[in-house]
């Protein structure tokens, strides 16, 4: 993963992830158990039980 693989934010109370077009990629996996690979440059909703993939990284959401 590098430095400008992705960013979080904020916004009205939603927490969000965007993929700014890495080299390697993004997946989400939700809650119940849907999955595949995030397109860049549009920004995802994260609720608890997400799990993102960003590159060799996986990141569980606990709290959004």
């Amino acid at each position: 993963m590098s430095r400008t693989h992705g960013r979080f934010g904020l916004v009205d109370g939603q927490t969000w992830f965007e993929d700014l077009g890495s080299g390697n990629g993004s997946s989400l996996r939700t809650g119940d158990g849907r999955s595949g690979p995030m397109t860049p440059h549009q920004r995802f909703g994260l609720v608890p039980g997400m799990v993102l993939q960003l590159g060799d990284c996986i990141i569980r959401v606990v709290a959004a």
